[in-house]
């Protein structure tokens, strides 16, 4: 049994991490090539392609305007958040200045870290080729949506003091 407020907790790192899956996803379809070289490392020309197609100012800068349209344009139908809430976390992420605004270093360094920690986390499905985003998308589906229906059979505990465990 989970105190509710770490299994909301819970559930938010697990929305958080399906944003993240998603935003991949996307960067995936949208980019003008592999997000990862053959070694498996982030292929840094791609991702600066793709951070001047999400710039649509051109002003060489990442603003919370453009990441909102990002996050509607990817359409997350099945995961019920606040966008607002996802920009600022992505914006947590990779604002390293806190000027507000994310350059193309920020976005670069911020992208190389997600497909870091995705490859860690679906090594079994082959991290080198471009099917890794898929299946670490589907993983943080199936973890946030366990932990939405676990998160309604959560009973709170009267007095967590006072609980034993035989």
């Amino acid at each position: 049994i989970y105190l509710p407020w770490i299994q909301r907790r819970r559930l938010a790192f697990a929305k958080h991490r399906h944003v993240i899956s998603g935003i991949l996803q996307h960067a995936q379809m949208q980019a003008l090539g592999h997000l990862l070289n053959d070694d498996g490392t982030p292929n840094e020309n791609v991702i600066r392609k793709l951070f001047y197609k999400i710039d649509n100012d051109d002003n060489h800068d990442l603003s919370r305007a453009e990441l909102h349209a990002l996050i509607i344009g990817i359409n997350f139908e099945e995961l019920d958040f606040d966008k607002n809430d996802a920009v600022d976390k992505i914006m947590d992420d990779f604002d390293t200045s806190g000027n507000d605004t994310i350059d193309e270093g920020e976005f670069v360094e911020g992208m190389k870290i997600w497909l870091n920690e995705a490859k860690r986390k679906v090594q079994a499905s082959g991290a080198y080729t471009n099917k890794f985003i898929n299946d670490y998308h589907e993983r943080t589906r199936e973890e946030h949506d366990q932990l939405a229906v676990s998160d309604e059979e959560v009973e709170p505990v009267e007095n967590p003091g006072r609980m034993i465990v035989k």
